[in-house]
């Protein structure tokens, strides 16, 4: 572990226990509390490489809202978030070589603050979604982010879920998954597309991401993942205290 990534866990211990409060509170996760899960299916591309290939297979999607709930007609401005996994293995458990990888509507984490401004609230797939922090995959010497873009803008509907939903029944919910270094101002490689397929029926409720989950070999580095390795855990202890459940991985 770098000095950096010490600093980082340090500072994160720091923030753990403000993350347990806030989703005990809440009774939910402490941002994008609510969203739509569908299944997928992940197909590799020919610049794909190792990686495209390992992540080839079932998957899950989560679309979310960051603060609000998705209202009919109107959407509040916000962040979006897209939470995958990868061979999830069967309902809320996660498999052996399940790997999570979480993304929202900003690049960077200097995007932070105008995020909200930069975002489109009223589609799911009319936005681009970053891993924003980097992560070390076998086989490359640097670290990379990751990037996903839907194929298509999204259906008709009055509200964000609805359009998505309506995309998935018509066959039009494609979206590219993009691989990048993290430093510098290189395009991002396309390595796979992963197809929407119908809503899935995995409980919400028991559904944990997590992006220390690295089954595919994805694995967070840097001062800021290093911070989530404390506050993921805890945030989700809480959310687990307000259901009654405790604590699951």
């Amino acid at each position: 572990m770098s000095v950096r990534e010490a600093l980082g866990r340090g500072l994160g211990g720091l923030w753990a226990p403000v993350a347990a409060e806030g989703s005990l509170v809440r009774g939910a996760r402490l941002f994008h509390p609510y969203g739509v899960t569908l299944d997928a299916e992940v197909r590799a591309l020919p610049d794909g490489g190792a990686l495209g290939a390992t992540l080839e297979g079932p998957a899950i999607a989560r679309f979310s809202g960051a603060l609000f709930r998705d209202g009919k007609g109107h959407a509040w401005p916000d962040i979006l978030g897209l939470a995958l996994r990868f061979h999830p293995g069967r309902g809320a458990e996660p498999g052996p070589e399940a790997q999570d990888l979480l993304l929202a509507t900003f690049r960077s984490v200097w995007m932070l603050p105008l995020a909200m401004l930069l975002t489109h609230p009223g589609s799911y797939l009319a936005n681009a979604y970053d891993s924003v922090l980097p992560s070390r995959v076998p086989g490359l010497a640097g670290a990379v982010t990751f990037r996903v873009v839907p194929e298509v803008a999204g259906g008709e509907g009055q509200s964000r879920r609805e359009r998505l939903e309506n995309a998935v029944a018509e066959g039009r919910a494609v979206l590219r998954l993009e691989m990048r270094p993290a430093s510098g101002s290189r395009p991002g490689v396309p390595i796979a597309t992963i197809a929407l397929l119908s809503p899935s029926d995995v409980d919400q409720q028991a559904l944990r991401f997590d992006p220390f989950r690295t089954g595919a070999g994805i694995v967070p580095t840097g001062f800021f993942q290093a911070m989530r390795a404390a506050i993921y855990p805890a945030a989700q202890l809480g959310r687990g205290l307000a259901e009654g459940r405790g604590i699951r991985p």
